[in-house]
């Protein structure tokens, strides 16, 4: 087949497919790590309240610090739906005292798990910040997104709308 026949069927079936899809990322590795404020998280017993936004980032990073706050929102218009925003810290153990008065300064009340080791991020496979999951609360992965991009937050909103099995049209909010 000629290249302008394959251009021609890849743009056809590219049209076809859904826009946003679930994916099966396969099942998120459980782990405990302390948070910023010394308390302990372990995913598993999280995600017995419902999906999972997990936001790796560094406080170090512009990037995560424009998406986080996007990621916060969106956590927010779907709490009433159980969706939870967890953010794991890839800040090495001498900038994670900055970590704390950070999450403050923007007023998110959502965990920061310490990971200054990347042990987490290895599991995930985490190689640039900021990396985001949507994890279910089966604990299967249904998407991931790295980097940050103005809008990228729409797409992960309309896979997690389909994971909560809510209308794309009805209240999706922009």
């Amino acid at each position: 087949m000629n290249r302008v026949l394959w251009i021609a069927l890849a743009l056809v079936l590219c049209a076809t497919m859904p826009a946003v899809a679930l994916e099966d990322l396969g099942k998120a590795h459980d782990f405990r790590l302390r948070t910023a404020d010394g308390k302990m998280f372990v995913l598993s017993d999280a995600l017995e309240n419902g999906p999972i936004l997990l936001d790796f980032w560094a406080t170090w990073c512009a990037p995560c610090k424009v998406a986080m706050p996007r990621w916060a929102e969106l956590a927010e218009r779907y709490a009433e739906h159980g969706v939870q925003l967890v953010a794991v810290s890839q800040d090495d153990p001498r900038s994670q005292p900055k970590i704390l008065p950070y999450m403050r300064s923007q007023g998110f009340d959502f965990p920061a798990l310490l990971d200054g080791e990347k042990q987490v991020g290895r599991k995930f496979r985490v190689s640039n910040v900021p990396t985001t999951f949507l994890i279910a609360a089966d604990g299967t992965i249904v998407t991931h997104h790295v980097g940050y991009r103005e809008g990228d937050e729409r797409a992960v909103e309309a896979v997690l709308r389909e994971l909560l099995e809510l209308d794309p049209e009805d209240g999706a909010e922009h």
